[in-house]
């Protein structure tokens, strides 16, 4: 399961970077 736990972490921190990208876009 470590693989697993590592992979979500992965996951988490793209989703994380997306979020920060978009609200960047966003400011003016």
């Amino acid at each position: 399961m470590r693989w697993f736990k590592e992979h979500s972490q992965f996951r988490s921190e793209i989703l994380i970077d997306n979020n920060l990208h978009k609200h960047l876009q966003q400011a003016p």
